[in-house]
């Protein structure tokens, strides 16, 4: 069912996973492998993170899935797991990862409202709210639906 998950179907795969039960970890690995490949693959978007410098881990309660993303030197890549060496973790739900990525609600104003929690450095959540603001930029051009 979601062997393929490609840029012209991206509001079904939120669809599902606003309303899928099970899987929803196996869609939700799959989902951010595919825009990482996408992110990986248009230089003027890699140019844009030559700043970046972090790793990102991330939590979902609801459905206990960890990530990390890693941001060096113009590059970026996944990881599904812990990474013991951040500095920093975010944990959010399922539900507000959905709404952040369908830019329901900005990064910023989940934070203000306390919908999410932050482990660790604030400078890290300033420059997470940053590559995202960066990655939605481009996603009109990149990543369209």
């Amino acid at each position: 069912m979601y062997s393929i998950i490609d840029s012209k179907n991206f509001g079904r795969i939120l669809y599902y996973l606003e309303h899928e039960q099970e899987d929803v970890v196996e869609l939700l690995d799959k989902f951010f492998q595919f825009r990482i490949k996408l992110i990986q693959r248009h230089k003027e978007i890699l140019d844009e993170l030559q700043d970046f410098e972090n790793s990102y881990q991330i939590h979902l309660t609801d459905v206990n899935f960890n990530f990390w993303i890693n941001i060096s030197g113009g590059s970026i890549t996944y990881h599904t797991g812990v990474n013991k060496n951040s500095i920093t973790t975010f944990e959010f739900t399922k539900d507000l990862i959905i709404k952040i990525l369908k830019q329901e609600i900005s990064f910023s104003e989940a934070y203000m409202k306390g919908l999410f929690k932050i482990h660790g450095s604030l400078s890290q959540a300033i420059n997470l709210r940053n590559l995202i603001k960066t990655l939605f930029k481009y996603r009109k051009n990149y990543f369209n639906k």
